[in-house]
């Protein structure tokens, strides 16, 4: 699984370089940076509340994205007072979202369902 993960990741960097320089041969000079980056299909070890004991566990993200709430320690400065951002990806016959993640989601391990889970608002 994390030969996976890393394929995955070196992926999106290899993609993200070729992008950059396809923009660049037409618009030299032309700067594209990188405003967000998550990965959502994962398996990480985290530390969460179960039955209020605090435990190491496994956590797999097939297609759903972490989302932590407001004021998480984990959360850069910038996402402190909102939430972790979340990207719900649409199809050509379904809207996108953009969400954050709320105190609640520590029931759901702190995650945020893929876009098929969501249904319409």
């Amino acid at each position: 699984m994390r030969a996976g993960i890393n394929c995955a990741l070196a992926n999106r960097q290899i993609i993200t370089h070729l992008t950059r320089q396809a923009v660049a041969a037409v618009f030299p000079g032309a700067r594209l940076d990188l405003l967000y980056d998550v990965s959502h299909n994962t398996c990480k070890l985290e530390r969460h509340t179960i039955a209020g004991r605090k435990q190491d566990v496994y956590i797999h993200r097939k297609g759903a994205t972490r989302a932590f709430g407001p004021g998480h320690p984990e959360l850069p400065l910038i996402y402190r007072d909102s939430g972790q951002p979340v990207l719900i990806g649409g199809s050509m016959g379904t809207s996108s979202y953009v969400l954050c993640g709320n105190p609640s989601s520590r029931n759901s391990a702190r995650s945020a369902p893929p876009a098929t889970a969501q249904g319409e608002p």
